[in-house]
C-alpha cells in the first residue's frame, strides 16, 4: 500500500506542477526551421544623383531635303542649244604633207633688173601666207630684208620692195597662217640668185 500512496502523490504533484508551470522558453538554433518567412519587399533608396527621365528610343529622321519636281505648264518648254563656233583642227601631217615649193613657177636665177616670182603649193585651211626675203649680213648671219603677206600661192618681189644686187645670195621662205593667226606648217623656201643680164 505504500507504493500506491506514493504513486498517487506523484500524480498529484505532477498535476499541481502543471497548473503553475511557466512556458518553456524557445532557444535559438543555428539550423533554420521549416517555418515560412514573410516575403521580402523592396524599398527604393534615394540616390545622390537626380532622377533621369526615361526616353523611349525612336528612329531618328533626317532633315527635309529639296527634290526637284517639274511643274506642268500649259506649253511645253523646248530645250535650247548653245551654238559654239568650232574651228576644225587639222593636224600638220594632214595638210602639211603636200606643202612644198612649186618649182615650175619659181625663179631661182634671174636678171637683176627683173622681178623674181616664188611659188608654193596650197595648204587646206590657210587664210594667208607669210613670205620673207633674207640675206646674210656682214657677220654671216641671216638678216630679214622684207616680210610680206598674200592670200595667193605665189609672190612677186617687185623692184619697189627691194633692189637685188648682182653677186649677192638671197633666200626666201613662206609658211601658211590659219584664221586664228597661227603658223600651220614649217616654212618652205629656196635661194634667189640675181645675175647681170
Amino acid at each position: 500500500m505504500q507504493k500506491r500512496v506514493l504513486l498517487i502523490m506523484m500524480v498529484l504533484l505532477s498535476a499541481l506542477a502543471a497548473c503553475n508551470a511557466q512556458p518553456t522558453p524557445v532557444l535559438p538554433t543555428l539550423v533554420p526551421t521549416s517555418t515560412t518567412a514573410p516575403e521580402a519587399t523592396t524599398t527604393d533608396i534615394p540616390s545622390a544623383e537626380p532622377a533621369r527621365a526615361q526616353v523611349t528610343p525612336t528612329a531618328r529622321s533626317l532633315p527635309p531635303t529639296w527634290t526637284f519636281t517639274p511643274v506642268p505648264s500649259e506649253t511645253p518648254r523646248r530645250a535650247t542649244a548653245t551654238l559654239v563656233a568650232t574651228v576644225p583642227q587639222i593636224t600638220p601631217l594632214d595638210v602639211c604633207g603636200t606643202f612644198a615649193v612649186d618649182f615650175s613657177r619659181t625663179v631661182t636665177s634671174f636678171p637683176a633688173d627683173t622681178e623674181p616670182v616664188v611659188a608654193w603649193t596650197p595648204v587646206q585651211g590657210a587664210q594667208i601666207y607669210r613670205v620673207t626675203l633674207f640675206a646674210p649680213d656682214d657677220f654671216g648671219n641671216l638678216a630679214s630684208l622684207f616680210d610680206g603677206y598674200t592670200d595667193q600661192t605665189s609672190y612677186t618681189f617687185t623692184s619697189d620692195l627691194y633692189t637685188f644686187e648682182v653677186g649677192e645670195q638671197y633666200g626666201w621662205e613662206v609658211y601658211p597662217i590659219d584664221n586664228l593667226e597661227r603658223q600651220m606648217c614649217t616654212s618652205r623656201g629656196g635661194e634667189l640668185s640675181p645675175f647681170t643680164p
